[in-house]
Parts: structure tokens; sequence; C-alpha cells
């Protein structure tokens, strides 16, 4: 396998463009002259190039989709000029274009769903997770629960949510973590609130949290904040939006209306006086987290190739 980064130069236009132009002939020589690749695999921006091949030299071509920068319309209008600069450079890549690939590669069930509207029924689809492979923590049953942990720090986390339940529960401790205004593994508390600089997720939750939100206002792909406290054996309270019910199982218990904050006040009391059926539920949950090992994503994107080479072949 061949891989052609597109490389992010300094804040200059010229030089920004330079790369563009350079990655897009440095591409076509590679693949017309050198490589002869049976199949292109690409993401967003770079789509266009990828189709370009498709067309001079027959080669079809995979889209990894991970997020909506292929789909979404829904943009600012400084967002709808970058694109339109990037599609210059480079060649669509929106959902036109998306209806024109061989291979989609979702990230989700849920981004699958949404890859649906937009491409022929001829068009094959595989799912490939984030992958996570971490080894399940034993669950603590008898732990007191007395930490809340986030990661995110945006507005579209659902920050200002977990900001008045620290009002709610003065007694619990609130870790929201990734703030840009704190140093790397840095701390600054503020009553029963504590904001944490970037730090490693996984030793975090191990080390720190009883409970994890995942409070989202908006439709995130794939929820691997859930997982990642499912398997360090936290219970996972997630947004019913998006591909946060699917890395939970879709379990009911633990999914809730974004952005109510007396549904998520409510959940959390639960919790605390009852922890039972969320642990119930984490087990099911838990039990499915091996879909999303490395092994599982690279055997699946293995076959899919397989099968959109071979298909091609017999065209």
């Amino acid at each position: 396998m061949d891989i052609v980064e597109l490389s992010e130069p300094a804040n200059s236009v010229f030089l920004y463009v330079k790369s563009r132009l350079q990655f897009r002939r440095k591409v076509h020589k590679i693949a017309l002259a050198v490589v002869k690749p049976d199949v292109i695999i690409t993401s967003t921006e770079a789509l266009g190039v990828a189709l370009s091949l498709k067309s001079s030299a027959g080669v079809p071509v995979a889209l990894l989709v991970r997020a909506y920068e292929n789909l979404d319309n829904r943009e600012t209008l400084p967002a709808m000029f970058k694109r339109i600069f990037k599609s210059i450079l480079l060649g669509c890549f929106g959902p036109k274009s998306v209806a024109k690939v061989d291979l989609v590669l979702p990230n989700s069930d849920y981004m699958a769903s949404i890859c649906n509207s937009y491409i022929p029924a001829t068009v094959m689809s595989k799912i490939v997770y984030p992958p996570v492979d971490y080894e399940l923590v034993p669950m603590d049953e008898g732990r007191s629960l007395k930490t809340v942990s986030m990661v995110g720090t945006s507005t579209k986390k659902g920050t200002a949510l977990v900001e008045r339940l620290a009002e709610r529960f003065p007694d619990l401790n609130f870790r929201m973590v990734g703030c840009p205004g704190a140093n790397v593994h840095g701390e600054q508390a503020k009553n029963n609130l504590t904001l944490v600089g970037w730090c490693d997720v996984r030793k975090e939750f191990e080390d720190n949290a009883d409970i994890v939100l995942v409070p989202s206002l908006w439709p995130e792909p794939f929820g691997r904040v859930a997982v990642e406290a499912l398997a360090a054996g936290k219970i996972a309270l997630v947004s019913d939006i998006g591909g946060l019910p699917e890395a939970v199982a879709f379990q009911k218990v633990l999914t809730l209306e974004p952005g109510d904050e007396d549904a998520w006040s409510e959940a959390l009391r639960c919790v605390l006086q009852n922890p039972a059926p969320f642990y119930e539920a984490m087990e099911v949950a838990r039990a499915q987290i091996n879909r999303f090992s490395v092994n599982e994503q690279v055997e699946g994107l293995e076959d899919a190739l397989r099968q959109l080479v071979t298909a091609g072949r017999q065209l």
C-alpha cells in the first residue's frame, strides 16, 4: 500500500495552493506511472483527485467517511467559500462526488444511514469503526460513585449542561477534559468543577472517573469516548443522537435526550441511588466492544476491498 499525504503548510495562501497542486501531480504520477493500483482509498477533500484517477485509469475508488465533510450542506458562509476554494484546487468532494465512488466506508451504522441517502443502491458499503483496542477493565460495582468526567470543551459537546449539573450536585466532583486554557496534564479547579488539560483519556477514566458523560448537542458520527469509558469499567451516559447510542449498544438506560437538563439530572440521581440497572446495561454494551477492535476493522476492510477489486475485474 502506498500512502500519499496531503500536507498542511504554514499560514500562507501561496504555500497552501502550492501544496495542493503538488499533491495532485504527485498522486497522478505515482498512481499512473509507478504503482498502478487496484483500488484507491481516499477521504474528504482528496476525493476529487481520486475520482479523476478513476476516470483516467479506470481505478475503483473507496471513500472513508469519518464525519460530514463530504455530505453536510448545512455550513456557514466562510465554510462554504473554503469548500469552494478547496474544490477549485483538488476537485469537488461534496455529495455529488460521493455518489460516484465504488465503495463507501462509513465509521458507524449511523453514518452508513446518512451515506445511503447520497449513494446509489449499487455502491458497496462497509462499516469500518475507529479501532478501540483496549482490554476490558473489570467493573467495580461496589465502588463509591463520586467523580463525573466528560471529554471536550466546546458548546456542541454539551459543556453548559455539565456546568449546570455541577451546580446541582455540589457533593460530586466534575472533571472536564481537554480544556485549552489548561496546560497538558494540568488542572484548574473551580468549586467542584475541574478543568483538565489534554491527557491520556483512557488513564483519566481508569484513575479518576466513576461516571462518564457524553452530552453532545450535535449528531456525532461515532461515540469513541463512550466506548473508552465502557472499556475502563465506568458508567457511560450519552445523548440519544447521531452515532452515540450505537457506542453503548443502544441501551436505553444509558441514552438521554440531548440538552435536557432535568433528564440528565434525574439520570445522575438514579445512578447514585441504584446503579444496578446501569451496570446491567454496561454488561450488554461491553460484551460487544470487540467489534470495534483493530483486527475486526482490518479484516472487514480487506474483505470489502477484495470484493471491490473482484467485482471490477468481472465487469
